[in-house]
């Protein structure tokens, strides 16, 4: 007789988990373009009147503020002639009042049989002369405050400057020359300008369609990374299309702004 042993062994318990419940998120789609940036506005500073450059109150590269003073122009000759044109002013207002009173005068003679017609046209001429050099005398005045306004350059907005083309004590404006001085750029915002391939240009015009709504009409998120910058750190949206692709490449051109209060998307 065989004798036998045997032992049950109860099984282990299931392991335990957790089920997760399925959460429906939208997904944004997205393309990915590589692009330029760009100043939002470039203005060249020239010099529009002849002196000796006094001095450059900018520092190369520097941010400036909208207003600013930048750059001064030699304006003693342009104080003198505004002196002068306001001195105009005065003899022309002075020879006014000298012929609107004589002829006045002579048209109460003439009414008086004291004094004959040619007296009176006489002074009705001078009046109206005087009328004409009073109007050429403030016209020079407000041409010589223009020109004195000149001889200082301020900044036309917010923005970083450039290099200084002209150094301190050269005659700039010559012979009516307008000379380049320096340039201002404005940078915030800023563009961004990238190219889209014919695939993906067809499409946008296909959802273009479908949302019965033009591109530049929508607005269409654009976020932006500099080549150092692993993620998309920056915001903006899409401002501008080209109506056409180009024929050579099948791309159209396409551009973004985005926000740069630091100055630091360059």
């Amino acid at each position: 007789m065989w004798t036998t042993t045997v032992t049950w062994t109860t099984p282990p318990p299931p392991p335990k988990g957790t089920v997760a419940k399925p959460r429906v998120e939208p997904v944004t789609e997205y393309i990915e373009f590589t692009g330029n940036t760009a100043a939002i506005n470039t203005v060249k500073l020239v010099a529009r009147v002849e002196g000796y450059l006094v001095a450059n109150h900018f520092k190369d590269g520097a941010p400036v503020k909208q207003d600013a003073l930048l750059i001064s122009i030699q304006d003693d000759q342009y104080k003198a002639q505004l002196q002068q044109a306001q001195a105009q002013v005065l003899a022309a207002k002075a020879a006014l009042f000298h012929a609107e009173t004589e002829f006045k005068r002579y048209s109460d003679l003439f009414e008086q049989h004291a004094a004959p017609q040619t007296d009176v046209d006489r002074w009705q001429y001078e009046r109206d002369k005087s009328k004409a050099d009073l109007l050429a005398a403030e016209a020079q005045v407000e041409i010589a405050e223009l020109n004195l306004g000149y001889t200082k350059i301020n900044a036309p907005f917010d923005g970083r400057m450039g290099n200084h083309l002209v150094d301190p004590g050269n005659v700039v404006g010559a012979m009516g020359q307008e000379t380049a001085l320096a340039e201002i750029n404005q940078i915030d915002p800023i563009y961004v300008y990238f190219t889209i391939n014919e695939r993906d240009l067809l499409r946008i015009i296909a959802e273009e369609r479908a949302n019965n709504t033009p591109v530049v009409d929508r607005h269409i998120p654009l976020q932006f990374a500099l080549l150092n910058e692993s993620t998309y750190t920056h915001d903006g949206e899409l401002d501008f299309a080209s109506i056409s692709a180009s024929p050579t490449s099948g791309t159209l051109t396409l551009r973004g702004i985005f926000p740069n209060p630091r100055g630091n998307i360059i």
